[in-house]
């Protein structure tokens, strides 16, 4: 018997699906992730049905909204069910539902999809060309209320690893996941109903799907939307909880990170200027822990109707956790605030194997630039840490050029100088496995380029070193050039583009390379030094200067990002300091008070 008069099959949230039976079902059983085998396997058992996108472009064309899984089943080419030998693969939806009744009931997410469909084929047609590519949104894929015997123990199948659609956003077999964080916009509502638009919902006082007009879309609180609302009513109960303040979006937000975007809060020219939201301003969140989502959803912050959902979405959230840390071996976090950076901490003992870690355009207060460090020293798979526009101390610097199994190491616009540029010079000199070192834009002089050079008199494994866009002159670049000439043999490739040396620096180069058949070094720029000309020397200086403001224009959001962090931060620190004195003072009146009394 059910509990609701319209509870629905969701995978977006929780105030629209129903309490979940405790039986167990026999063709349950765990699922590897990023293994297509058993993806499909868990397709076919709980009898699942993919969207296809020509249906989806009919409908948006034709002004529908999305029809229940029983009815899209009767409309020819709507959906595609999984066969036991299929190879198909599937971009996953994860929305809100904005009525208790039907989850898009003026056709926004339907035209979000349907647009984001025609701009993602036309940007990457090598990945969303394929002709097996299908949809998963949860109101057509799963059986919806009312359902029968049969179609209740398909959903409850499909419910207890919902998980699989997000959490596999990595897998090939997963084009992405795409967010609708966006309700629809009160203009879209108005200008709908004032057209007396009806929408096809199932309504218990009618026993079937009826057509029924959106003007009697209430809000409801609890799912009632009023005192006399019962299980019979007519009205269509509107849902204008924000995408992540509910359970069961922010859930599958957590599942799905970081192969995720929102696409229903780019615009097109944005789209078209960005076409990988992998790009400098793409915002990447730190994924929540257990206990983090846990905390959360015990403040109410994070919104269950039904609370027989609370626990099973906190277990699965911990379980896909850990299977998620547990395989991840590339961690990427890009414009980090700096109130993230504890939780950052935090995270990072938990991630065992990844052997990639990128920071980009953070800023990480001097307090905790040397745990973070350590943190990162001590995960005993790491082989690569790129990390650009976040300034770093030379007591951090050393701790991660010492970590004995690092091979790659990049440091972009970190404020090194000839300091941290002695840093690196310390931890390649005993170092058995760096082989590339990137030290571009970082204020690096001759000082520093002469440690550099010094350590590469013992150090016989580095292959690449990267020095552009520094303050290297003659004299360092005469340094470089003899120890590659004279005591290493082990250099390969030794970029210096726009550095301002004379022609000393750049003969010495020069020599270096012809004296060495196996090393490269990157002349871009090099001959156009004055060598011979005014000619050439004014060349020279405008295009340093050229570089210089390209990169300057490049830098400023990351600079202003971060100088905005540190206001923030030492506003923070101070109002925290602040309320500490503020206790202890209240603690010391109340302590002189029972003294005296």
């Amino acid at each position: 018997m059910e509990l609701r008069p319209c509870t629905i099959g969701n995978a977006s949230e929780g105030p629209e699906r129903p309490p979940r039976p405790q039986q167990e079902e026999s063709m349950d059983s765990e699922y590897e992730l990023n293994c297509f085998e058993a993806f499909r396997q868990y397709c076919v058992n709980a009898n699942i049905a993919l969207v296809r996108p020509t249906f989806l472009e009919e409908l948006c064309a034709a002004g529908g909204v999305w029809p229940r899984r029983q009815e899209a089943e009767q409309i020819p080419g709507a959906l595609y069910k999984p066969g036991p030998h299929d190879e198909f693969s599937f971009i996953g939806i994860s929305h809100c539902w904005e009525s208790r009744e039907h989850p898009d009931p003026f056709g926004y997410q339907l035209s979000t999809i349907v647009d984001a469909w025609h701009y993602w084929r036309e940007a990457e047609p090598e990945k969303y060309e394929e002709g097996n590519i299908y949809f998963f949104i949860d109101y057509m894929s799963l059986p919806q209320f009312k359902r029968s015997a049969e179609e209740q123990k398909s959903f409850q199948r499909a419910m207890k690893h919902m998980h699989l659609f997000y959490a596999n956003s990595g897998a090939t077999f997963c084009k992405s996941v795409w967010r609708l964080g966006k309700l629809t916009p009160p203009s879209v509502k108005r200008r709908q109903i004032c057209q007396g638009r009806t929408i096809p919902v199932y309504i218990v006082a009618e026993g079937k799907v009826v057509e029924v007009p959106l003007k009697r879309l209430k809000r409801s609180v609890d799912g009632k939307c009023g005192p006399s609302c019962d299980d019979h009513c007519r009205n269509l109960h509107a849902n204008d909880i924000v995408y992540l303040g509910r359970g069961w979006c922010r859930a599958e937000y957590e599942w799905a990170k970081p192969n995720t975007v929102d696409i229903s809060r780019q615009g097109v020219c944005l789209r078209r200027c960005c076409a990988q939201y992998h790009s400098w301003f793409y915002r990447f969140s730190l994924p929540w822990t257990p206990e983090a989502f846990q905390r959360n959803v015990s403040t109410n912050t994070l919104k269950f109707t039904h609370r027989s959902d609370i626990k099973p979405v906190i277990e699965l959230q911990r379980k896909v956790f850990d299977q998620k840390v547990a395989t991840l071996e590339k961690f990427e976090c890009n414009w980090l605030p700096c109130h993230e950076v504890e939780d950052l901490l935090e995270l990072l003992p938990l991630l065992g194997a990844v052997q990639e870690f990128w920071l980009t355009e953070a800023y990480v207060p001097h307090s905790q630039q040397l745990p973070l460090a350590n943190a990162l020293a001590r995960r005993p798979a790491l082989q690569k840490v790129l990390i650009n526009s976040v300034r770093l101390e030379p007591p951090v610097v050393q701790v991660l050029a010492d970590v004995p199994q690092l091979r790659t190491l990049r440091l972009f616009a970190c404020g090194l100088g000839d300091a941290g540029a002695g840093a690196v010079a310390a931890g390649l000199t005993q170092h058995a496995a760096l082989q590339e070192v990137w030290l571009e834009c970082n204020g690096i002089g001759d000082l520093g380029a002469e440690a550099l050079a010094k350590a590469l008199e013992s150090n016989h494994v580095l292959e690449l070193l990267d020095l552009q866009l520094n303050h290297i002159r003659s004299s360092g670049a005469i340094a470089l050039a003899e120890a590659l000439r004279l005591r290493n043999e082990a250099m390969r490739r030794l970029v210096m583009r726009y550095n301002p040396m004379d022609a000393q620096g750049v003969q010495a180069l020069r020599r270096a390379v012809a004296e060495k058949e196996s090393l490269d070094v990157d002349h871009e720029g090099l001959e156009r030094n004055a060598e011979s000309s005014y000619c050439g020397w004014m060349f020279c200086v405008l295009l340093r200067v050229f570089v210089w403001i390209v990169v300057t224009i490049a830098l400023c959001p990351m600079k202003c990002f971060v100088w905005r962090q540190r206001v923030s931060g030492c506003i923070g620190t101070r109002l925290c300091s602040h309320r500490a004195e503020a206790r202890h003072e209240a603690v010391s009146d109340d302590s002189s008070v029972a003294s005296m009394d």
